[in-house]
């Protein structure tokens, strides 16, 4: 049954008249783990769902107890299947006595999944997989699970280290570091997995200092055998110490690929790095784009909105470069469409709210809008409402990058959503994330960070644009809280916050009104008229 309490605040952020509504309803939630950290914090949680709803997630922990059951040392692999109902079907570890790290995992046909990351064992669940190196050396692995949870194959991927000798007599070990993030299923029946290397033979050379610690293309085939690995450096070769990474990656209609990725410079500033391949030796890029805020950045993801343009999505923490807003807050969820053919900027929009917002995934929805997810320190703008330290962050926006809803939930501690996908039918979607609470809205956390799994019902909203519909004026809009009222006489003006909270009240005596809200907090607001199903968004900046 579902849970008619409200356990999302959902705001609407439009102008626009709201003929019906229901909240944001929660289906149904789980709080997975063990007693030790579970979600590593600099690893990442991923999910997928298959055709029947079933959900995998991928997660890592360090536990050995309750949910997880199993530790075979340091950090390890956690993959679980639960069905639409959020039971848990099964659930295995996959690691070995190294740091064993999750990079991404994916559905197959077969009611089974793929998982993709990087470890650096050599024993346990990677005894004769390919490792290359000593023990803790990373490599990039790719594991094939069948529909009962039972590892059918392991495979690693990389080069080891070796000891280089420079003509001025020192010596050095160089290489082997070669790590895989994500993975996608080709037009062909293939895979695509894409990381970082810094390695410089095994298929990873050649021996070019600057292709040192360069993006990773590495396209395997069903049963994990390789079929290419390339490395792809940054556009600028004459800065020999940017290191590039490869995050996410898209097939296109014509076989390209285009990959979102991120270098740091010299001077270790972080950039956002977009760039589309030839999607036959991926080494030849048809164009490759840097885009900054001189700041400090974080990579949520790409999708594409159509043909001639893709959606990128991440965090800064300060809005300048090619960042056109003015910031909000510490840290601002950057969302910016380039063009397919050259990888131009060509519509972009800052969300947040006053203080650290930072999104970790972006998803494009069958009704053609677009889901962020991450999570929220802020009590305005964007993300209003607060539980504790972080918060669980959503916010669905239009393909013209307007906001069309906003919710928030969490408890006390720190709570992260990391990744979200839609249900089959698109009337809901399944949340995976990371809490560290057991209040408020999380219960049953076994101890320190837990993964929390959601099924959310998406909001039933009719809206009708009233720009034309209406003559009645609110101007000007934004203002610093002064606003003139025209044709509202003898009806009761009021404003509410985004929480729904009334803030003012007067009844227009005139067909022309003055209201100074100048004393309220700057923030986005609604001016709500009598008897009339309009809420008027205002904005005192």
């Amino acid at each position: 049954m579902k849970n008619k309490f409200l356990f999302f605040i959902m705001i609407i952020l439009s102008t626009i008249s709201v003929k019906s509504q229901s909240l944001v309803d929660t289906l149904w939630t789980h709080t997975l783990g063990g007693s030790g950290m579970d979600a590593v914090f600099y690893a990442k949680t991923a999910m997928d769902i298959d055709e029947d709803d079933n959900i995998y997630i991928a997660t890592n922990s360090v536990s050995d107890d309750y949910d997880v059951g199993k530790n075979y040392g340091l950090v390890d692999c956690w993959v679980l299947k639960l069905n639409s109902q959020g039971d848990t079907l099964w659930k295995t570890v996959v690691g070995g006595s190294g740091n064993d790290v999750v990079g991404s995992i994916i559905s197959d046909k077969n009611g089974g999944c793929i998982l993709v990351g990087t470890t650096g064992s050599d024993d346990g669940k990677f005894i004769s997989t390919g490792h290359y190196g000593d023990l803790g050396e990373p490599d990039g692995f790719v594991a094939f699970l069948d529909k009962d949870g039972n590892i059918t194959k392991i495979k690693q991927y990389g080069s080891k280290s070796f000891l280089a000798h420079f003509s001025d007599g020192e010596e050095e070990w160089i290489g082997g570091k070669d790590e895989l993030y994500n993975i996608t299923e080709t037009s062909d029946g293939n895979y695509m997995c894409v990381g970082h290397s810094n390695s410089l033979d095994n298929d990873l050379g050649p021996i070019d200092e600057t292709q040192s610690w360069a993006s990773w293309f590495l396209k395997i085939n069903p049963e994990g055998k390789k079929i290419s690995s390339k490395k792809i450096s940054h556009p600028d070769e004459e800065d020999i110490w940017y290191l590039s990474y490869a995050y996410d990656i898209i097939e296109t209609k014509e076989g390209d690929f285009v990959c979102l990725g991120e270098l740091f410079s010299s001077q270790f500033l972080s950039y956002f790095w977009v760039f589309r391949t030839d999607g036959v030796d991926n080494t030849k890029k048809k164009w490759s784009k840097i885009y900054t805020s001189y700041s400090f950045q974080t990579q949520a993801g790409i999708v594409k909105k159509n043909d001639d343009t893709y959606i990128v999505c991440g965090g800064i923490a300060e809005a300048n470069g090619n960042v056109t807003e003015t910031g909000k807050g510490s840290s601002d969820a950057w969302v910016f469409e380039i063009d397919a053919d050259s990888g131009d900027i060509t519509n972009q929009k800052l969300f947040g709210g006053s203080e650290l917002d930072k999104p970790y995934n972006i998803l494009k929805l069958k009704n053609d809008n677009y889901l962020m997810s991450g999570y929220s320190t802020s009590n305005d703008g964007d993300a209003p409402g607060s539980f504790g330290k972080k918060d669980f962050w959503m916010l669905e926006f239009d393909d013209n990058l307007d906001t069309l809803w906003t919710s928030k939930a969490g408890g006390t501690m720190h709570d992260v959503i990391y990744d979200v996908k839609e249900s089959n039918n698109g009337n809901s979607f399944y949340t995976v994330g990371i809490t560290e609470s057991n209040d408020y809205f999380i219960n049953n956390n076994n101890g320190n960070y837990d993964i929390w799994v959601s099924k959310i019902e998406f909001p039933t909203i009719t809206v009708n644009n009233i720009e034309n519909s209406t003559n009645i004026k609110c101007s000007p809009n934004p203002s610093s809280g002064i606003f003139e009222i025209t044709n509202c006489r003898g009806k009761t003006v009021s404003v509410t916050d985004l929480l729904g909270k009334q803030i003012y009240s007067l009844k227009i005596s005139g067909n022309k009104e003055t209201i100074n809200l100048s004393s309220i907090t700057k923030g986005i607001y609604f001016m709500n008229i009598e008897n009339k199903k309009e809420g008027i968004k205002i904005i005192i900046n």
